[in-house]
């Protein structure tokens, strides 16, 4: 083996170890379930959320138990008004990679998801939820999809979720030829929510995220699309370990 074909070689495993890298911390603002997780690796985010009526804090953990297999956990508290539903439900999913293909430029991946949403008070039922999550990685631009479907009591009526996030790399414009650099990325979300009872609901945000190797710091403006609401704000904060 000559030594230009093994710099090469060496060069093309750099390359794809560092496409890798830029896509570990690159997720939407509201929805988690796409960023990957590696085995045994995890993530702790909180996010501090302002709404019209009311403010909350939100709290997600994830949990890699091999690089196509994770779970997903999240909750919330609201903070104002107060009452005696502060704490909201927690929702758990897991999440099988089913398929993958990376290139030096990206990658495209496509998983199935499946969990249950747990009550957090006596007057609430479980629920029960799947759906599936795509992600494709190319250069500087990420497109993050997924979409649930909640299985509730009948008096609660079932749900459809989706989230639609596109984030953008603003620096650098190209990485350096060693080490990782930190990261500015644009992030741009749709979501929406159809409920049986209530009807459907489209929320579109704006955000911005500054990711290092091991945190990222993030925060975004949003808003109702069929409402005349004021904005709401988010501040989030997320740590891989």
């Amino acid at each position: 083996m000559t030594r230009e074909f093994k710099n090469s070689g060496y060069l093309g495993v750099a390359v794809l170890l560092l496409c890798v890298s830029a896509v570990t911390s690159a997720m939407g603002l509201r929805s988690l379930v796409a960023l990957p997780v590696e085995k045994d690796g995890g993530v702790v985010r909180s996010v501090w959320e302002h709404q019209t009526e009311a403010e909350f804090i939100r709290a997600a953990a994830a949990y890699g138990f091999t690089p196509e297999q994770a779970m997903f956990m999240e909750t919330s508290y609201r903070i104002s008004p107060e009452g005696d539903d502060q704490q909201g439900e927690l929702s758990v999913l897991y999440r099988h990679i089913v398929w993958q293909k990376d290139r030096f430029t990206g990658t495209d991946r496509a998983g199935l998801l499946g969990g249950a949403v747990v009550p957090t008070i006596s007057e609430h039922e479980w629920a029960y939820q799947a759906g599936g999550v795509y992600t494709h990685f190319r250069e500087r631009h990420e497109i993050d999809m997924d979409a649930l479907y909640l299985v509730r009591h009948e008096r609660f009526g079932n749900q459809l979720r989706y989230d639609l996030s596109w984030q953008y790399r603003l620096l650098p414009a190209e990485f350096p030829d060693w080490g990782i650099a930190s990261e500015w990325r644009s992030v741009l979300e749709l979501n929406g929510r159809r409920e049986e009872h209530q009807g459907s609901s489209h929320l579109i945000t704006l955000g911005l995220q500054w990711s290092h190797q091991t945190w990222v710091l993030e925060g975004g403006v949003s808003q109702q699309m069929n409402a005349s609401r004021n904005p709401q704000y988010l501040v989030g904060f997320r740590f891989h370990f």
